[in-house]
């Protein structure tokens, strides 16, 4: 199990980065393409689908993943049931966002932009509820190889709508087609692994709301405080603003593939190990804190002293206002690779009321913050507001004794790569290092740093987890 494991995650791994990559290159090729505000209209159109993405993914996918798991006995029913509840749901959805933009009075080419968004909502519903299979039977290389294809048949369309001086829905359109080939070809796939099962059982719509509704609740707010400040600031600022801050937060969310791998891949295995072995689980989330540490820390560091030459080179010096904004949402990324993980260990632990009750918190800063911040100081109020609500949920993490060791965990894990960040960011800005010499060198130094002060030892590592291995094979046996 563990084997497998360890290949799901290698294969989400190489997928996401490969997959981040694509989006990316895209991302900097519209953002020079439409300028300040055509990509602050395309982000606001596409902020409503990120917010319906955000509650899909948190809403019903980890009780799919946590129940299948368990039991594959039912998945063709649970997987079939679930996906008629999502498209009622997207249709409300669709509904309510529609409502929205309307009642804000947005000029007419953002209402059409906006039509063409929200009809990938019920598509990526679809597609969240076929990942669910594949991560919990950790096969994962499948869902990724087809997703990767339909990502690069987005690019090519991207580049020939460039090529074309296509207009901005023509982009958006592309991307409603892309969505269904990739389910397409994914339904194919997935009839190897179950039959859907598509008879209304009520009984299981009970247990499966019964189960998620506080999952449901917090969707909501962590939707709120993820993509609120891009609507306010549409609202409030107008579009340039929102397409300066869009272009930060790209840069930001591009590592996000990171803890999403770890959490698809050792998700499953806290659900399983949480009731077997508390060691074993224990082992589990301690090893995932850590090495998320020692990736994001130096990336955070890094970005904050060196986003002046970042902007400029990706995006040009139009861009250069954005680097407010950068240095604080990077730092907020900290506080989202660890959310990520805990989230997924209340999960696990059925602990689903306190991720609501951290989410909500959350979502209250978060707009307070915004109300107050935007109006006064734009984007950069906005990245403030972010960092502020991204942190509050770890932070909470240690007023509840079933939580303390988490949160202390997640800030232990995080110390010795601080220290050795700054060390390796000291040396880069002293010796004035142009990008090119901060990619080759960077690394370096500080993988020298954090092994003299002892903040990762490979030795110590591999006899840690072939120690783990070797209990998990015990257990299953």
């Amino acid at each position: 199990m563990i084997w497998k494991a360890a290949k799901n995650s290698a294969a989400i791994l190489l997928g996401d980065i490969l997959g981040g990559l694509i989006n990316l290159s895209i991302a900097v090729c519209l953002i020079r393409y439409f300028g300040g505000a055509g990509f602050g209209a395309y982000s606001f159109a596409l902020s409503f689908i990120y917010q319906f993405m955000v509650i899909d993914d948190i809403w019903l996918k980890p009780i799919l993943i946590r129940e299948i798991s368990r039991d594959n006995a039912e998945s063709g029913k649970l997987i079939g049931n679930s996906i008629i509840l999502k498209l009622l749901v997207s249709s409300a959805a669709m509904l309510l966002i529609y409502a929205i933009i309307r009642v804000m009075n947005c000029p007419k080419e953002v209402l059409t932009l906006t039509r063409f968004a929200i009809a990938n909502i019920p598509l990526i519903s679809i597609l969240a509820s076929f990942e669910a299979v594949f991560k919990a039977g950790l096969n994962m290389p499948y869902y990724i190889g087809i997703s990767f294809l339909s990502k690069l048949f987005y690019m090519a369309a991207v580049f020939m709508l460039l090529s074309a001086k296509g207009n901005i829905n023509q982009f958006m359109l592309a991307l409603v087609i892309s969505n269904m080939i990739n389910i397409f070809f994914i339904t194919r796939i997935l009839n190897k692994f179950i039959r859907l099962d598509f008879r209304i059982d009520f009984s299981l719509w009970r247990k499966i709301l019964n189960n998620s509704w506080p999952l449901f609740l917090s969707a909501i707010f962590i939707s709120i405080y993820t993509r609120l400040d891009h609507i306010l600031l549409f609202k409030l600022k107008g579009p340039e603003q929102l397409g300066l801050y869009s272009a930060a937060v790209k840069l930001a969310e591009y590592f996000h593939f990171i803890p999403l791998a770890a959490a698809a891949s050792v998700f499953p295995l806290m659900s399983k190990y949480f009731y077997i072995s508390q060691e074993i689980f224990k082992n589990i989330y301690t090893l995932t804190y850590k090495y998320l540490s020692i990736f994001i820390v130096p990336i955070a560091v890094t970005i904050f002293f060196f986003s002046r030459q970042i902007i400029s080179l990706l995006y040009g010096f139009d861009f250069l206002p954005a680097e407010a904004a950068l240095k604080i949402l990077i730092f907020a990324e900290i506080f989202v690779f660890f959310g990520i993980i805990n989230s997924r260990i209340l999960i696990a632990t059925g602990n689903q009321m306190l991720e609501l009750v951290f989410t909500g918190a959350s979502a209250l800063v978060s707009i307070s913050l915004s109300l107050i911040l935007i109006p006064h100081y734009g984007f950069a109020g906005a990245a403030l507001a972010g960092l502020f609500s991204r942190g509050i949920g770890p932070l909470m993490g240690f007023l509840f004794l079933s939580t303390a060791p988490y949160s202390k965990c997640m800030f232990n894990s995080a110390v010795k790569p601080l220290l050795a960040s700054i060390v390796m960011v000291t040396i880069l800005f002293l010796s004035m290092a142009t990008v090119k010499i901060i990619v080759v060198f960077a690394p370096i130094v500080y993988i020298l740093t954090l092994s003299l002060i002892r903040g990762i030892n490979i030795k110590n590592g591999l006899g840690f987890l072939k120690s783990t291995v070797q209990k998990l094979k015990l257990k299953e046996v």
